[in-house]
């Protein structure tokens, strides 16, 4: 049962094969992070105009992975975690229509 449980997991959203149940914007966002410069880019991109970031443009976010996305009614909610220095940083980000329009800051490890 344990071994089950551990494979289910494995090949969800937070195991290693990250980003298999979220949407291609969330895995093109994340392969996008790294430095600050690249963070604000990333945002830019994939986030709607006059987001509110909680200023995750201020860190470099490297090594991110998915910990967990869900859907509802037409919208999904993708939490992940990356390095920022010796910490590290989650993020819960709320998808619509392919735009990021919430971002919660969950704090640092």
């Amino acid at each position: 049962m344990l071994a089950v449980a551990v494979m289910l997991f494995s090949t969800s959203c937070g195991g290693n094969k990250a980003g298999a149940d979220c949407c291609p914007e969330m895995t093109g966002f994340m392969a996008g992070l790294g430095s600050s410069a690249k963070v604000t880019a990333a945002l830019k991109q994939f986030g709607k105009d006059s987001l509110d970031t909680k200023d995750m443009g201020m860190y470099d976010l490297t090594d991110p992975k998915i910990v967990s996305c869900s859907k509802a009614e037409g919208k999904e909610t993708c939490t992940f975690e990356a390095k920022a220095g010796m910490t590290v940083r989650t993020y819960t980000l709320g998808w619509d229509k392919g735009k990021i329009v919430s971002v919660e800051d969950k704090g640092m490890k």
